[in-house]
């Protein structure tokens, strides 16, 4: 795989974007948005895929990173994305590093009901209806909503999973307490399974535990009620557990294998598509088997990755099944727009064929001219390669 205008009176942005080094994402911005319900500004960082491209028509899924200020866990996290991504194991997403003042932290993680200065309920109407719209709005998320927290936020998250049991997909509480004064999220989780019986897609629960007291305790209230409940089909919850893992390392333990499991069926449709190289159903009906699957799943149509569709066209070109190869190219098309790339290899195939090769070749060198996807050096030099079809 080779590689606003302002947000209006609500946005500044404070950084152009970079690609911090990682394979498969690029930093957009800093910036920050003053929220209506909790009477201050709140900072975020936004991560988005790198062929992300304002107005885009192929949308995202969303993950919502709580305590982006803790510099230490948020980049392992990024990284550990960045990893699974690169690999298959899960799809490109946009995600969104929301930061917490010290000061405000513990307000903005307590529930009004449990203290007076609990700012709990104001900071998920900020989520729910100023920060999720906006990435709706102008990162091109779809519905598909991840939310990951250690700690307090650990807490706060698994209160919004109640809270919007049937609006998120999943949940990564990690080092969470469940109980606070007036609260039980124990008895919570479990009556939210009982008042939605069925759900057009699957929920994702995954909570660990460290070496606290309070979380080991809490943790197994949560284990203990989760297994003995009566659960509908599509909730999956794991739990994890590292009793010699300090409060502070959970996050780093527990990221990687939780969304492993969140993202595993997407993960298998797509090797399973990438690996099907049978000629008895097109690609464009494999595919769209699989992304009816997927869609059951995560209640959105996720892409596979540009990998899996280019190295399928790259399997049927080496053993000479040019016409396959143009197939896995075309729906690549369809699919990346911006990945100029499989125009130029639907020539080559075309070529092979002796097939009339121009107009896709022409139309490789308009798209590349255009695309936000490759450097000026990378384009110059799949220019001088397109070109020499010519020869």
């Amino acid at each position: 795989m080779r590689r606003l205008s302002a947000l209006i009176l609500l946005i500044l942005l404070t950084s152009a974007a970079h690609s911090q080094g990682w394979e498969s994402y690029k930093k957009l911005c800093d910036t920050s948005i003053l929220s209506e319900y909790l009477g201050y500004e709140k900072s975020f960082t936004v991560i988005v895929p790198k062929e992300f491209r304002y107005g885009q028509r192929s949308t995202y899924p969303l993950i919502i990173v709580y305590d982006r200020q803790n510099e230490l866990n948020f980049n392992y996290t990024i990284q550990t994305m960045d990893y699974l991504t690169a690999f298959g194991q899960m799809p490109a997403c946009v995600i969104i590093g929301v930061s917490s003042d010290n000061t405000k932290r513990y307000p903005e993680t307590q529930l009004k009901t449990s203290a007076a200065n609990g700012l709990g309920e104001k900071n998920d109407r900020f989520i729910f209806k100023e920060l999720i719209p906006l990435a709706r709005d102008f990162y091109a998320c779809n519905s598909f909503k991840l939310l990951i927290g250690h700690s307090r936020y650990g807490f706060f998250s698994t209160y919004q999973l109640y809270k919007h049991f049937d609006e998120l997909n999943g949940v990564i509480s990690i080092s969470p307490f469940f109980t606070q004064k007036n609260v039980n999220l124990v008895d919570s989780i479990a009556n939210a399974l009982s008042a939605y019986p069925t759900m057009p897609h699957q929920v994702y629960y995954q909570f660990a535990t460290g070496d606290s007291i309070e979380d080991t305790r809490d943790y197994s209230l949560m284990r203990d009620r989760l297994n003995k409940a009566r659960k509908p089909d599509y909730f999956h919850f794991k739990g994890y557990e590292f009793y010699r893992s300090s409060h502070f390392t959970t996050p780093g333990l527990t990221v990687g294998q939780s969304l492993y499991t969140l993202f595993s069926e997407w993960a298998n449709q797509s090797m399973r598509f990438y690996h099907d190289t049978t000629s008895a159903t097109s690609d464009y009906t494999k595919y769209a088997g699989a992304m009816n699957t997927v869609r059951l799943t995560y209640k959105e149509r996720i892409p596979f990755s540009i990998g899996v569709f280019n190295g399928k066209g790259w399997q049927f070109y080496n053993e000479g099944k040019y016409e396959q190869a143009i197939d896995a190219w075309k729906l690549l098309a369809e699919v990346y727009p911006d990945y100029s790339e499989s125009y130029l290899f639907i020539a080559m195939a075309q070529k092979e064929l002796k097939f009339p090769f121009e107009n896709a070749l022409q139309y490789f060198l308009l798209n590349l001219e255009k695309s936000p996807f490759y450097s000026a050096a990378e384009k110059e030099e799949l220019k001088k390669e397109g070109l020499q079809l010519r020869e």
